[in-house]
This record gives structure tokens, sequence and C-alpha cells, in this order.
């Protein structure tokens, strides 16, 4: 076992150098985008979340001496925070398993299994070692750790052990809240697939449940209160139980507003999306195997990843559209709500047309505001192509489309996540020869680099003024997202009032 003082140092090292001392700002060009990972030249399987001080943490494995985990911080500005990234678990392994990582405040934790221990450990703003714990018991196979940071500010830390899942609760200091890790099992095997917070501080897993090595792969959940007790009958409530998932698909989920969760996944039988809501009882909603959420002639959906609009209660699914040969791809959205309701048709709507030009990959969907977004890389038969998001009204009326990450090269790893006046994408990619890590911002308003605007600053000119009055009144009665200030779905008087409240300069 690693000791806690070799951990300390060899993470507080890089820090010595300071912050960065020159200012770097969000490029508003898609070929310049923020490089994260510095000199750092060998990459693999990044991560990235978002934090309350408008900063984004984004963690990847470096293979230049061993697999070991690193961050970075980019603040608001698309300022790297650090000097150069700090290693935050010397691992230095061989292979790679792959990692999760939550905010802790106005720092991460990160959470990693490598076969024979689960490592959590936490990182402050500052860049400092807040806590570390190694769950390794020297017995059963570790794997697929997770971390989520809970509505108390607690950390939910889970991982397979064996046959069976373990989850246990930190306090931010990291002071262990339960005597012994919580056990979910089954009949057959249960495996960790993601962890959500919940309303009353609870956490929910997702489990991958199966019998046989060759037998179907169905989802479960479970949902587990603050102090270790199980809300949900044992083994927990099956959120499909006809169908399977691909071997190796852990698929992630969302929560509501009122304690639920939403989960969607593709069933390998017929290639084709799904969508299962449970509420906080543990109430499934869309029957024993869930809602089909798109369904047009003879193409397939797979890949699908959902986000929740807390002011209307519905939840945009995302997916990747294909021809029955697979030969032909795009990008294709559905709306749900929790009655089951397709509120944009059975056929959904379109965000790039199927066709021949290459293969959405790692797409990711967040919640922005009244929008709907989603983050995309547009790759070839060789993993080389450029990296994308749009967006979407909760009408279904395109907002944007924004190219984040051109021209071509070799991309993987994409995350998207969400802040109050942006999203902010990273990925890796190997344009200069090496894979490194870089981040890209998109504004609101689907444009790139810094911005002057504010809410109702429809021209970007840092005040609400007269021009931006002009722009809404040429879109009246239009379903103009941009401009849909309250997103209804219609510019109206309601949007009108909403501006004038806005009026003055930006901050």
């Amino acid at each position: 076992m690693r000791s806690m003082n070799a951990l300390v140092t060899a993470a507080a090292l890089p820090l010595l150098g300071g912050a960065v001392q020159c200012h770097a700002q969000w490029s508003d060009d898609a070929t310049v985008n923020t490089l994260v990972s510095g000199d750092q030249e060998q990459c693999a399987v990044s991560h990235s979340i978002a934090c309350p001080d408008g900063g984004t943490w984004i963690a990847w494995y470096d293979a230049g001496a061993g697999y070991d985990i690193m961050a970075q911080k980019i603040d608001a500005s698309g300022t790297p925070v650090f000097a150069s990234p700090i290693q935050v678990l010397d691992q230095s392994l061989s292979y790679v398993q792959d990692f999760d990582l939550c905010a802790a405040g106005t720092g991460c934790a990160v959470a990693t299994a490598d076969g024979a221990n689960t490592e959590v450990i936490c990182i402050d703003g500052d860049g400092s070692i807040r806590w570390y714990h190694n769950f390794g018991d020297g017995g059963g196979y570790h794997a697929n750790a997770q971390v989520c940071e809970l509505n108390d500010g607690f950390i939910a830390a889970g991982w397979m052990d064996e046959e069976l899942s373990k989850v246990h609760r930190i306090a931010e200091d990291g002071s262990l809240m339960w005597a012994a890790p919580v056990e979910l099992s089954d009949s057959g095997s249960l495996s960790m697939s993601d962890l959500q917070p919940s309303s009353d501080h609870n956490v929910i897993a997702s489990l991958v449940a199966w019998t046989t090595f060759t037998g179907p792969k169905r989802l479960k959940a479970q949902c587990i209160r603050a102090d270790g007790s199980l809300v949900w009958a044992v083994p927990g409530v099956s959120v499909f139980t006809s169908g399977s998932l691909q071997f190796g698909n852990y698929p992630e989920f969302i929560v509501d507003d009122a304690g639920g969760s939403i989960f969607t996944w593709y069933n390998t039988s017929d290639l084709q999306s799904y969508v299962q809501w449970i509420d906080a009882d543990g109430t499934i909603a869309m029957g024993s195997s869930g809602l089909q959420v798109l369904s047009s002639g003879n193409l397939l959906h797979t890949g699908p990843s959902a986000c929740f609009d807390a002011t209307t209660g519905e939840a945009t699914v995302f997916c990747t559209r294909l021809t029955s040969n697979q030969a032909d791809r795009g990008v294709q959205a559905a709306r749900v709500n929790m009655a089951g309701d397709l509120l944009w048709g059975t056929a959904g709507v379109e965000i790039t047309a199927v066709g021949s030009s290459g293969t959405p990959h790692d797409m990711h969907a967040v919640q922005q505001g009244a929008l709907a977004c989603v983050g995309w890389l547009n790759l070839d038969v060789t993993g080389s192509g450029t990296a994308h998001s749009a967006a979407l009204s909760s009408t279904g009326a395109s907002a944007w489309e924004t190219l984040m990450g051109g021209p071509d090269a070799d991309r993987s790893d994409l995350s998207l996540v969400s802040h109050d006046d942006m999203l902010v994408a990273s990925w890796l990619d190997g344009r200069d020869g090496s894979d490194r890590a870089w981040a890209q911002n998109v504004n609101n308003d689907g444009t790139l680099g810094g911005s002057a605007g504010c809410e109702g600053d429809f021209n970007s000119d840092g005040e609400v003024g007269v021009e931006d009055l002009l722009a809404m009144l040429a879109v009246w009665g239009d379903a103009d997202a941009q401009v849909d200030l309250n997103g209804d779905g219609e510019v109206g008087v309601e949007d009108l009032l909403a501006l004038l409240a806005l009026w003055g300069e930006c901050g």
C-alpha cells in the first residue's frame, strides 16, 4: 500500500512553481484551443468537472513515466491555474482502468481502481491534497471506481469488488462516515456503473447486473441514505428487464430535482436507445424495460446521453443515428417527460443529417439554462476528426451548432461541462504529433472566446440596450432560442419585459 507521506510529496511538488503568471484567455478560433496538459505528450483517458467558482478541473493519465493521474484547473477566463499539471496519484502502471472525477467545493476528488485497490484523493482549490483513502482489502478484484459530490458537500465513492459493489461516504475533512462500506449484491454479479447525488443527502448508484458471462447485462439502481441504510428494497430497482447492454458498457445517468433519476442506454438486440425515469420512492415511470426514445424507419440509435431541464421537468436525450448497415451516421435528439410523452415525436429533432462524413463519438449532454446542449467528436475510421457542440430550445428549435476544435486531428475523450455563462469542452488530440489535453469554451450564443456580454446582450457589446431590443423585435413571434429569454419557445411580451429588466451595462 502506498504511504500517505509519499503521495503528498509527489503530488505537491508541481505546486512550487505557483500559479501561472501569464494571462491566457479563451480563443475565438476553433483551431487555437487552450493547452491544458503543458509539456506532457502522452495523455490518455480524460475527464472534466465544473466548479462553483467558474473554473473547470480536467484530469487524465500521463503515460510518460507509467500511467499516473494528472490534473489541471482552468479558470473562468481560460487560464490554467497551476504552472504545471498536478500529479494526483503516482500509480506508475503499465495499463489503465477508467477513473472518475467530481467537484469538491472549488477543488476536486478523483477515484480510481487498479485491480487490487480503490483509491480516492481530494485536491483543494489551491492544488494541495486535502485527504486520501485507499480502500484496498487485499482480496477481490477492484474496478470501475466512481465518485460524486453530495448535496451536503460530502463525497460518495463507489467501486466493484469481485461480484458485488461497495459505496462509502466521506466528510469534507476526509473522515469516513460509516464503519464499513455499504455492500450492494444480487444473486449474480452487480458491478458499479455510476454514482449521482440525490435529495436529502442521499446517493444513487447505477449497477450493471448479470448472472453469466455470456448472459444479458442489465441495469439496476439503489439509493443509499446518509446513515448508510438502503432506501429501496434489496437488490434495488430494475431499470430494464429485457434486452441487454453491450458487453463492457457502463452507462452514466442523471438526476432530476425531486430525488429521481433518469437512465439512458441502448439495447444490443435492436440497437435502439431507451430511457427510464425512477422517482424518489423507487417507482419506475416507463414500464419494465423503459421507453424507446427515437423511431424512424430502419434507422438505428445508439450512444445516448441526457440532460434535465429543471424549469420544465423534461429531459433531452441525444443519440447517434445510423442507417441499418451503420455506414452513415448523424446526431438526433428526443425530448421526454416523466409521463413518457415524446414531446418532439418519435422521429425527434435532427442536429446533423445522416451522412458518410464521419461518426459521432464521445457524445455528452448538459443543460445550460433553457438550452439542452450536446458535444461530440466527429471522427473518421482512423480516429481523426473535429470537435462540435450544439444547443436546442425546449421546443426543439436550433439555438446554434458550433465547431469547437479543428481542423482534423486524432481526437478522443471529449467531456462537456456547464457554467452559468458558457460551456467548457475538453478532449485529447494529437495535432502536434503528441497526445495532449485541450479545452475550449462555448458562450451561450454559440460563439467561442471571451465575451463582454451578459444575458440579454445579444450583440455582446457589454450592454443591454437599443440594438438588443431591435434584435428581439426582428424575431418577434419566432422560436429563436438565443433571444427567447424565458425559454417558452416564442419571442414575446414576457421576453420583452425580461429584457427591460436587464437594461443597462453588464455586470
